[in-house]
């Protein structure tokens, strides 16, 4: 009897131990199943990133290519305003007056910009200006509409009306 008592339970005990096996072997495939999906996701991880840092070091490339051209187109801007302004300098002067004009913006100075050379010019004080310049404040104007007619016939007309009160002095 004792050995059948031995037997039942090193029988208990070889279940159990089957059991234990076979939970700790699922236990290894769910691990094993984890460790190889870290490793694709690793894997594209990596890939992404290799991609990621070739796209930077083309826009990087693309950046530096710009800014040379960049470069380039600049130094040739800056060729012709020299031109420009070499050519603006030899160009017959005429010594002008503006008159303030009505309200605050009437006292500002005026802003001319002439083949990419800017002038601003204060009122109210007789400056020297390329005739270029003086042709461009001379032509500068803005439309005002007049009422015409009466009664339903009204119609507005348009009129030109210089923008700066504009004297040559010599």
């Amino acid at each position: 009897m004792a050995d059948k008592k031995e037997n039942d339970e090193l029988a208990k005990g070889s279940a159990g131990a089957k059991a234990q096996d076979n939970a700790g072997e699922s236990e290894n495939i769910e691990l094993k199943k984890k460790l190889a999906e870290a490793k694709a996701a690793l894997k594209s991880a990596d890939e992404e990133k290799a991609k990621l840092e070739c796209d930077l070091d083309q826009e990087k490339k693309a950046r530096e290519e710009a800014e040379a051209e960049n470069r380039k187109l600049d130094d040739h801007v800056a060729k012709l305003e020299g031109s420009e302004l070499e050519r603006q300098k030899a160009e017959e002067k005429v010594k002008i007056f503006i008159a303030e004009g009505e309200g605050a913006e009437g006292r500002d100075d005026v802003f001319v910009g002439a083949q990419g050379i800017s002038y601003q010019i204060k009122r109210g004080v007789e400056v020297k200006v390329p005739m270029s310049v003086y042709n461009i404040l001379n032509d500068s104007a803005y439309t005002a509409y007049e009422e015409s007619g009466d009664g339903e016939d009204i119609e507005y007309v348009a009129r030109a009306v210089p923008r700066y009160n504009i004297r040559v002095v010599e």
